[in-house]
């Protein structure tokens, strides 16, 4: 049996949710089902680009969070570079996988510099490589 997948958007606009639902069919597993969801409309702001905005749609994100555990989800992605609420939405579930961007990209970077082969060096798809 495949993954259950929810991308959480975390802004209060749908705006963008049927791109990330394409952008994703593209690349998943084909036994993975991938959700995207955002917050419903004028529940909050549009962005996350101040302290208080990221505390105004917690509630919101760990409710959905939650609802995703009890729907039997595998993973939830809160879709933002700020990882908002991801401490507390790890807190609150207690099988289902939570992760965001920003974590997920130091994970990487920590997981390919400690490789022994490399371990100060990463190379691009170009073969160039950077420190």
């Amino acid at each position: 049996m495949g993954k259950k997948i929810l991308w959480i958007n975390p802004v209060a606009t749908n705006l963008f949710d049927e791109t990330f639902k394409k952008e994703f069919e593209k690349v998943k597993q084909p036994d993975t089902m991938v959700d995207v969801v955002s917050l419903p409309p004028a529940s909050g702001p549009t962005h996350l680009e101040y302290n208080c905005y990221e505390v105004m749609i917690m509630p919101e994100i760990l409710r959905m969070i939650k609802k995703a555990e009890e729907e039997e989800y595998d993973a939830a992605i809160i879709g933002c570079f700020y990882d908002p609420a991801l401490r507390a939405a790890r807190e609150i579930t207690e099988k289902m996988v939570v992760t965001a961007p920003a974590e997920s990209i130091y994970m990487q970077h920590k997981e390919l510099t400690s490789h022994p082969a490399h371990p100060k060096r990463c190379s691009t798809s170009s073969g160039r490589s950077w420190m």
